[in-house]
């Protein structure tokens, strides 16, 4: 009986042991990859030969190459994170510091995921209006900062853009004046 006693024992313990320290591994998967940052800059260009309009605000929207996203707003995911947006070449002096965090925004950007997930592109809308009295011209205006998921590759003619719109400081349609692309 004490023998039985010492197996049956010898059992539990056993039996013990192997739940507290499993079976040891973890799966043998690959290491997960981080996603990837990218940045993509837009550049405002002249149409013509001629000096345009200065410009007082812009407004386009950017599609997402697939499997390509920006941080959004913790409290509101519609909205882009700070930093996710940034003002970039030609703003120096008093804009080189603004960023999508500033409040009042002066830059803003909005974001929609495709729904479901996965099944278009995910766009950012990105709004900028220079504070009155305050214009600029052409250049670099803007750097989005995106992440790739792993194993996504994206190159510049991945972004696309549309409803683009620029204004004179009298909030008139001056679209037609400037060329504009992706860098």
């Amino acid at each position: 009986m004490k023998h039985a006693l010492k197996v049956v024992g010898a059992i539990v313990v056993f039996g013990a042991l192997a739940l507290f320290y499993g079976c040891g591994g973890g799966g043998g998967g690959a290491a997960v990859q981080p996603p990837k940052a990218v940045a993509v800059k837009f550049r405002i260009y002249s149409s013509s030969n001629q000096t345009p309009t200065p410009l007082q605000g812009v407004q386009f929207t950017v599609a997402l190459p697939p499997g390509v996203t920006v941080a959004t707003d913790p409290g509101n995911p519609k909205l882009t994170a700070a930093g996710a947006l940034k003002l970039s070449g030609v703003f120096t002096g008093a804009f080189s510091n603004v960023t999508s965090s500033i409040f009042p925004r002066p830059l803003f950007g909005s974001y929609s995921a495709s729904k479901p997930a996965g099944s278009g592109p995910n766009y950012v809308r990105v709004v900028f209006a220079a504070n009155p009295g305050h214009t600029f011209g052409a250049g670099e205006i803007l750097t989005i900062n995106c992440s790739a998921a792993p194993g996504v590759t994206a190159a510049i003619g991945d972004f696309g853009y549309s409803e683009l719109l620029l204004v004179d400081s009298a909030f008139h349609d001056i679209t037609s004046e400037y060329k504009f692309k992706a860098l």
